[in-house]
């Protein structure tokens, strides 16, 4: 008997679209209605699983370009709210 795939998990998702933007993920968390994500350069990422998550990683490479021409990079970026949580 075969069994059916089983779609993909939001985690399992999120983690390969983030790696497909050339992310180094190092684990995807559930979290409630969110998902943490741990990735290089000690960078923690809190990800909303109500929106888009295209969206939102295209959110993270904004953020990430502006902080490095700041010469700021923040430890953990909330990407839960209409703004951005950064904390450095």
């Amino acid at each position: 008997m075969v069994k059916p795939l089983s779609s993909p998990s939001d985690e399992g998702r999120l983690g390969t679209l983030l790696q497909t933007a050339g992310f180094e993920v190092y684990s995807v968390n559930p979290l409630g209605n969110s998902i943490e994500v741990s990735m290089a350069g000690n960078l923690n990422v809190i990800f909303s699983k109500e929106k888009d998550y295209t969206g939102q990683i295209a959110s993270l490479q904004f953020i990430l370009e502006r902080s490095k021409i700041e010469g700021k990079i923040p430890s953990k970026i909330d990407l839960r709210f209409s703004k951005p949580v950064l904390t450095y």
